[in-house]
């Protein structure tokens, strides 16, 4: 099973987030074939990856992560990712074992134009 959540920044607060039964499944996530992909603005994410307990719990399991174009203002989130502006695709693949390396995403012809929002 995958969950995508898209614009997390906007599911509201720790008190109200529906993402919160999720929790106490990601952990158990190879074991009962749970996948979670969170996708959001960098705008105040350092707050979230120390107030959210389902962002903080992916991040303590040593989840992989990967950043994209970031403002420098936003400081470090995700361990030693310095945040860089980058050109459209690149992005950077946080993998908390094998450290941090710079990779490129494709662009799928078949979504109809669509740009990447930064």
């Amino acid at each position: 099973m995958f969950v995508l959540i898209d614009d997390y920044e906007m599911l509201g607060g720790p008190m109200s987030n529906p993402s919160a039964p999720l929790v106490d499944l990601v952990a158990q996530g190879a074991d009962i074939g749970l996948h979670v992909v969170i996708v959001r603005h960098t705008g105040m994410a350092t707050r979230t990856m120390m107030s959210d307990q389902l962002v903080r719990r992916i991040w303590d399991l040593s989840t992989p992560g990967l950043l994209f174009s970031c403002p420098r203002e936003e400081g470090s989130f995700m361990g030693d990712a310095r945040p860089l502006t980058l050109p459209t695709g690149r992005a950077q693949a946080v993998l908390r074992r094998r450290g941090i390396t710079q990779i490129q995403v494709a662009l799928d012809d078949a979504t109809g134009g669509e740009t990447q929002r930064e």
